[in-house]
């Protein structure tokens, strides 16, 4: 067991940039701690490269590929899998209505040793197309049927991934934003009960409300890209409506929250995150590099 497993998605060590350096100087400087990472990117790269030096106290680093899928599991059996569907169904509907606490009921359903819910049961049942279904005619919104479907499966795969991922034993887990990688580390405390801390240099769901408004990978009907829209499309809400579950759901679960300023505390409490959980630690400055600067007077 390791003291502390980052929970990283796209930084250190394969990304350069302002928070990758902190993570490495963070690391670097606590050289009595044992660290490992848990790194989460959409999919395999062979020609990926280490950006940084890696230190001697980070003793392994494993890899989540979101879109990475194993479909050759059997569906299990149909009492069980109709129950498990039953289950996620209640629970889903729980988180729509931002009931965060309600991911410790899901996890014995998608990590049971003996019996877990599969690939199969959740995207090729007929139970699961009966959710799929339901969901369409509640919220749906008129929207064509088949960009739902898809948009669904896009959604919900690389969670489903997230659910089931093994998570190396720490005695702290540490995740540099909300995302996916907030949901793997409130995972991870729930199933090691350990603690869990969030430090947020910039705002992940705000970083993905701007690119989402912004995104032409999301489908919007062909009537909708000829005109300015005053509010996002339906998929585009839909995808974000995900980015503000996962920071709900990292903000429900951490143990302490860090950020640099005032104006990201105020954005965090807005989103749901306690405000006692909340500590500034703004970004440190090297006061010899000035100390010798001479102010020029005023003309």
């Amino acid at each position: 067991m390791v003291d502390v497993c980052l929970i990283l998605e796209g930084t250190y060590p394969y990304v350069s940039g302002g928070v990758s350096t902190w993570i490495h100087q963070l690391v670097t400087e606590m050289k009595d701690l044992r660290f490992s990472i848990l790194y989460i990117s959409p999919f395999p790269n062979p020609r990926r490269e280490y950006k940084y030096p890696i230190p001697p106290n980070i003793v392994d680093i494993q890899d989540l590929y979101l879109h990475e899928y194993d479909h050759s599991g059997a569906r299990s059996s149909g009492k069980r899998r109709r129950a498990a569907l039953g289950e996620i169904k209640v629970i889903h509907e729980d988180m729509i209505r931002g009931r965060w606490e309600a991911l410790a009921k899901l996890l014995p359903i998608f990590r049971d040793a003996d019996h877990p819910v599969t690939t199969a049961d959740i995207f090729q049942s007929e139970e699961s197309w009966d959710v799929l279904v339901s969901f369409y005619e509640r919220y749906g919104e008129g929207v064509s049927f088949l960009d739902f479907f898809w948009t669904w499966r896009s959604i919900y795969l690389p969670l489903f991934k997230v659910l089931t991922v093994a998570v190396p034993k720490a005695r702290l887990y540490h995740t540099v934003s909300t995302g996916y990688a907030g949901l793997v580390a409130s995972i991870a405390k729930l199933t090691h009960n350990r603690k869990m801390l969030l430090t947020e240099h910039g705002i992940y769901t705000h970083e993905r409300l701007l690119e989402i408004s912004q995104a032409d990978w999301i489908y919007s009907p062909q009537q909708e890209r000829f005109r300015i829209q005053k509010e996002l499309s339906f998929f585009k809400r839909f995808w974000f409506g995900l980015f503000q579950a996962l920071g709900g759901i990292t903000y429900k679960h951490a143990d302490g929250i860090l950020t640099l300023y005032e104006g990201n505390k105020t954005k965090e409490i807005l989103a749901g995150a306690a405000p006692e959980k909340i500590s500034i630690i703004p970004n440190g400055i090297d006061l010899e590099l000035y100390r010798n600067i001479k102010v020029k007077p005023r003309s």
